[in-house]
């Protein structure tokens, strides 16, 4: 018997009820502590934005052609499809509600009418099917179309899986403990669904190539029985039978990412009742070594992959329902991940994405919360360490005659991050200084030599008295610029009264 939240969810329109069902880890499954800390990242606190009632899945994708990603946000009890337009800078327009089927609970993209527009595909938990809303290219969508599946559809993922060029997709059913595939015609639309057994309570598809033939493969988080079925593709759109994996306790999403390095897809599941993640290291063949799990917060249900700290490693992020947060745990590079630190979020975290929502280049943080109907926002700032370039000149650069009058000077400073860095953070005058004494050496000597820069501020101008004794006097004029991590650089230009005209 399913005596669970994830049981009393599946039933009808209720809200998720907290029943938190603790169970023994899952056999062959090894928790170890992660090896050397990788390069640190921060996540701002997290802002939120409205959806449906009850959202329940996250997608990513540039909807209106604007350079700027948007969200797909499936909500569980309003049967409709929240669509969020980006505004390129992490923020986001007003929800706008597309019908879908009963109980939507999981969205996808892509471009299933080749008409470069993204589309949306989502599985809905109640009418057993899979709707389809062709993208307009402008950010809204035509009417749902639907397609049947298995029973209790939970989830939805997109491939080309009979390598005819059109987007094809795979849903998990979590009531007939089967995957369907309905392979694309190019135009939208869809072929009966063909289904292939899975694990007990497959609530999570992920795709990839496992074995290395150049074929989609398919891995099923399986609720009930507390793992990942693996299934091969034949690369025609038929898949060989299931192949199971123990993971954690009742697992509830799986993702792939190549972990260790070894350029070959990896495995990693999310587990409900135990905590944690699976970690699945592949062979390469299409086998998995046995997981290692690594804690999260209290009841994880969907776990997602990015390069969140710029190391050219796969890191993780995780929704966790009952802790209200998303823990992010660093790769290593080699398989291993560093301890989670978590970044608080909405009420009842059920899904969260990865993508690039401010356009820094550096993978951001989506989530939809199903309690507190709305999605947040969690924008990524890896930690820097690198300086930035700082550049600066001097005009007049020489002074000529020399006079013992006043010259005005201004200079020019230029501060320049490094790619993907923090971003420049302004410069200050650090110093103005002679190599010559101010006054005092001769009779014609003026004093105060140096006038009107202000010492600490982003001063770019003042005077200098254009003398000299018995060689070239020569002014240094120092700044220090920053960027937004607090790193620092300085430069120095100079401001030259010769000895003699040149």
């Amino acid at each position: 018997m399913r005596n669970t939240a994830r049981e009393v969810h599946h039933r009808g329109r209720r809200r998720p009820i907290a029943v938190v069902v603790v169970a023994a880890a899952a056999m062959f499954a090894l928790t170890i502590s992660a090896s050397a800390a990788p390069t640190p990242v921060t996540f701002d606190a997290a802002v939120n934005y409205g959806a449906g009632t009850n959202p329940e899945s996250v997608a990513i994708g540039d909807f209106n052609g604007d350079g700027h990603r948007d969200l797909a946000v499936a909500n569980h009890n309003s049967d409709n499809v929240s669509v969020l337009l980006g505004i390129g800078d992490g923020s986001f327009a007003a929800a706008v509600n597309y019908g879908a089927g009963a109980i939507p609970q999981s969205v996808t993209v892509g471009d299933f009418n080749g008409d470069s527009h993204l589309d949306l595909a989502v599985a809905n938990n109640s009418s057993n099917d899979v709707s389809v809303l062709l993208g307009k290219g402008d950010g809204t969508f035509s009417a749902a179309v639907s397609y049947g599946t298995g029973t209790t559809s939970y989830s939805v993922a997109v491939a080309d899986f009979n390598a005819d060029a059109h987007p094809d997709l795979a849903v998990a059913n979590f009531g007939s403990d089967n995957v369907s595939v309905l392979l694309g015609n190019g135009d939208g639309t869809f072929a009966p669904a063909a289904n292939y057994d899975a694990g007990m309570g497959p609530d999570s598809v992920a795709v990839g190539d496992f074995n290395g033939d150049a074929h989609p493969d398919l891995a099923v988080a399986d609720w009930t029985s507390s793992g990942v079925s693996v299934l091969l593709g034949n690369g025609d759109g038929t898949f060989s039978s299931a192949v199971n994996y123990g993971a954690g306790t009742t697992s509830f999403s799986v993702a792939g990412g190549d972990f260790n390095g070894d350029n070959r897809p990896d495995l990693v599941v999310a587990n409900y009742s135990s905590s944690d993640i699976s970690v699945l290291l592949g062979k390469g063949d299409g086998t998995f070594a046995p997981a290692v799990n690594y804690n999260a917060g209290v009841s994880p249900s969907s776990v997602a992959v990015g390069d969140f700290n710029g190391d050219s490693h796969p890191d993780l992020a995780v929704a966790n329902l009952y802790s209200n947060n998303v823990s992010v745990l660093l790769g290593n590079g080699d398989g291993t991940l560093d301890t989670a630190v978590n970044y608080d979020v909405g009420v009842y975290p059920f899904s969260v994405s990865a993508g690039d929502l401010n356009g820094d280049t550096h993978p951001d943080l989506a989530v939809a919360n199903a309690l507190s109907n709305n999605v947040s926002v969690l924008l990524n700032h890896p930690s820097d360490t690198v300086a930035p370039t700082v550049t600066c000149s001097a005009t007049p650069s020489v002074l000529w005659p020399p006079n013992h009058k006043l010259a005005a000077v201004t200079t020019g400073v230029t501060v320049v991050d490094e790619t993907g860095g923090s971003g420049a953070n302004g410069f200050k005058l650090v110093s103005v200084v002679s190599n010559q004494a101010d006054s005092g050496l001769g009779l014609e000597d003026m004093p105060n030599d140096i006038q009107g820069w202000v010492i600490g501020s982003a001063d770019t101008s003042g005077y200098l008295r254009a003398e000299r004794y018995e060689s070239a006097r020569i002014y240094t004029i120092t700044y220090e610029g920053a960027d937004v991590a607090g790193n620092t650089a300085r430069c120095e230009t100079t401001v030259t009264v010769p000895l003699s005209q040149q």
